[in-house]
């Protein structure tokens, strides 16, 4: 499996708030909103984190439109740790998280 920890600056290369994906959910703009109000020493929990997906493979929010046209590969962590060679390489809030595939293995820690 890809190792994608779940870290302040993963959080912040993470692009799936932005997602059109999680435009129209009432969910995600209610974690978003939560987040706000955090100190800045808190980090959120995966679960109200409406994003990394390509880490934790959960989307807790179940008002998301898979239909929309998905960024992950915009997304700086998606390049970071290559996902364009795992399986799935995107739309993690749908296929889950990201497994790590032989080409990964080699790229990893380049």
């Amino acid at each position: 499996m890809a190792v994608i920890d779940f870290t302040k600056e993963n959080m912040e290369r993470c692009r799936c708030s932005q997602c059109p994906v999680q435009g129209t959910s009432k969910c995600v703009k209610e974690k978003l909103n939560n987040i706000k109000n955090l100190r800045e020493d808190e980090m959120p929990t995966s679960e109200d984190f409406p994003g990394m997906y390509c880490a934790n493979g959960y989307a807790y929010c179940e008002d998301l439109d898979p239909e929309k046209e998905c960024q992950c590969a915009t997304c700086g962590n998606w390049k970071m740790y290559n996902l364009g060679n795992a399986d799935p390489s995107q739309k993690y809030c749908q296929n889950g998280e990201a497994e790590e595939t032989e080409e990964y293995k080699e790229t990893e820690g380049e």
